[in-house]
């Protein structure tokens, strides 16, 4: 199910109260107990989510804090008065992102003149936006009545800094004043977009870390590496484009292979000499023999069509098994771990996450294929 921004306000803090049931409903029979524990003793999606993984990673040496936690909001006071004061972070933004732009990188976040977001008395996240229709510097709470002088607001960050939350420009940022960091490893989009960050940092003096891709890995488990080999396919085969895979699949099961390239010369030579008698006879009549030809080379290659699917027919059932293999090995012709659940395969496959630990080196730099044996 998903939770739809818990209506606008902070996710983490989304109550659990009269959705736990119809999340629990939702999750499989034979699924871990501790996706059942975390929702049935939190009361909070942040309290859940902190149960959940500490229950899968906890015994790894997995440290996790709650950052919307008032007491950590105060190392926040310095970054939200340079942003109130400056705008610091959308300057800085911008030059790096021209540099990038030179090196041929595209921006992957957008930046605003304030990336901060307000947390309303009623539990919303606004956004903090500049009136530009005020005689005097004045922002706005996006949705709301609610304005405050630029004055007003700086105080109202020092006395109050846990009413701010840092978007997606500052978060990087928050997130290592609280837990500073020699190496950032994140993904391939995460790794692009805090390229954009080395001056928000800089600004702020606060140590930019080395920055590493993390490691990936596709999973086949075992009906899926059986069903590949019975198709002759390999492990790493499944990451060629499906046209590909039939063709080479039809090869090993003897599907004549159709194409009517060559009767299509030879017709395009018997209308050339036609094309020229007309021309020697009545060269009104080259536009319709063009288009006669035209006519001709159509129906051929509808029947190199039709004969296609006829050869393909043959072995529609092999065609369908490999169609549903490449779908669940990479849903939506992306990688698995942008589209499935973890607990997809920890149902079938409860020492997954150990496996992933003993077949990764982070610093190899390198994608891993598991196949489950």
């Amino acid at each position: 199910m998903e939770f739809g921004g818990a209506g606008g306000g902070p996710v983490g803090r989304l109550k659990l109260d009269g959705l736990r049931e119809e999340l629990l409903d939702q999750l499989p029979a034979d699924v871990p107990a501790a996706f059942h524990e975390a929702y049935q003793e939190s009361a909070t999606l942040a309290d859940a989510m902190r149960w959940l993984t500490h229950s899968l990673f906890g015994q790894y040496g997995l440290v996790s804090l709650d950052a919307d936690n008032p007491g950590l909001k105060q190392a926040l006071v310095p970054v939200l008065e340079r942003e109130i004061l400056e705008q610091a972070s959308n300057k800085a933004v911008q030059a790096a992102n021209a540099q990038l732009e030179v090196a041929g990188f595209k921006p992957q976040v957008y930046s605003r003149p304030l990336n901060l977001f307000f947390l309303t008395d009623t539990g919303k996240r606004e956004r903090l936006e500049y009136d530009a229709a005020a005689d005097c510097v004045q922002i706005t709470v996006r949705n709301t009545n609610r304005c405050h002088t630029q004055g007003g607001l700086l105080e109202l960050a020092r006395q109050h800094p846990e009413q701010f939350s840092p978007n997606v420009v500052l978060r990087p940022l928050y997130q290592e004043l609280l837990l500073p960091n020699l190496c950032y490893i994140g993904g391939g989009a995460e790794v692009a977009y805090w390229f954009q960050l080395k001056e928000v940092f800089a600004d702020n003096q606060v140590p930019y870390p080395i920055l590493l891709l993390r490691n990936s890995a596709q999973y086949i488990g075992k009906a899926s590496a059986s069903k590949l080999r019975k198709l002759g396919l390999t492990s790493t085969d499944i990451f060629r484009p499906l046209p590909e895979l039939k063709k080479q699949v039809g090869a090993s099961l003897g599907q004549e292979e159709v194409s009517l390239a060559a009767q299509q010369q030879a017709l395009a030579a018997v209308f050339k000499e036609v094309s020229d008698l007309a021309q020697r006879l009545d060269p009104t009549l080259v536009r319709t023999v063009a288009a006669e030809q035209q006519k001709a080379a159509s129906s051929l290659a509808g029947l190199e069509k039709r004969l296609s699917k006829a050869a393909e027919a043959k072995h529609e059932t092999a065609y369908s098994q490999l169609a549903a293999l490449k779908d669940k090995l990479m849903p939506d012709g992306q990688l698995q771990e942008r589209i499935d659940n973890v607990l997809s395969i920890l149902i079938n496959n409860p020492q997954f996450i150990d496996q992933l630990l003993e077949a990764f080196d982070p610093l190899a730099l390198e994608f891993t294929v598991l196949e489950e044996e």
